[in-house]
């Protein structure tokens, strides 16, 4: 019985989430979603009943406004539920709740330990947003290699924007830099599954004990003298 509840609860997920995605053409879409009065019901059921992929998907539906009303409160509500449980796409949109001050006080620290996390579990727009910021130094210290290193990570999952930055990116930096960077890009993505999910788990436990997090996969080979973060 309590598997056949699961695979229940799986099915109306699915159903759920497939919906939302239709209406959107990328992250970045703008595309309108129908949803019944009892497609929310039933996914805010689910929700309340701690199912994180249900909490990330009624947030994504209340920050994109697609067939609710956009609600940032609700939405930061959910998603922060979802994030701390390790869903890697909650994670990539309260990180930009944090970085626009939609809902929330702006706060690009904090902005960025969302994108980190979702960034090491491969999450697209989790690692755009993360080039962008070491990019621009905003909630992190400004480094060329690490956001070329991200940028790269998500173009190579089809990520428009993240192209025409990295290429940007590319031509104000040194041969050593962009060489670093791509090694550092390389080393990412031949990390095994579960040492990515090992440092997953240590930055969800430095995040709930309100400790600096501590991105395992960004270690550099050479130490430099780094810029000074913006405002």
């Amino acid at each position: 019985m309590a598997s056949l509840t699961h695979c229940i609860k799986k099915l109306i997920y699915l159903l759920l989430l497939v919906l939302f995605l239709a209406g959107c053409e990328n992250v970045f879409g703008e595309n309108e979603t129908k949803v019944t009065p009892e497609d929310l019901q039933k996914l805010t059921e689910l929700a309340d009943q701690g199912d994180a992929r249900s909490q990330m998907t009624l947030g994504a539906w209340y920050f994109y406004g697609r067939g609710v009303p956009k609600d940032y409160a609700r939405a930061h509500q959910w998603l922060t539920l979802s994030a701390a449980e390790g869903d890697s796409f909650a994670q990539a949109l309260l990180g930009r709740m944090y970085a626009r001050g939609q809902g929330v006080t702006q706060d690009f620290q904090q902005a960025v330990k969302w994108y980190q996390l979702g960034a090491v579990q491969g999450n697209s727009l989790a690692q755009y947003d993360l080039g962008l910021s070491y990019f621009t130094g905003k909630g992190v210290l400004q480094d060329f290699v690490f956001a070329h290193k991200w940028l790269n990570l998500a173009a190579a999952q089809g990520v428009k924007e993240a192209i025409n930055f990295r290429d940007s990116l590319a031509r104000k930096m040194t041969s050593s830099q962009l060489a670093e960077a791509q090694n550092l890009a390389r080393e990412f993505k031949s990390n095994p599954d579960n040492q990515l999910k090992e440092a997953v788990q240590e930055m969800l436990q430095r995040l709930k004990q309100g400790k600096p997090l501590i991105d395992n996969s960004l270690k550099r080979s050479k130490k430099e003298k780094p810029k000074k973060e913006n405002p």
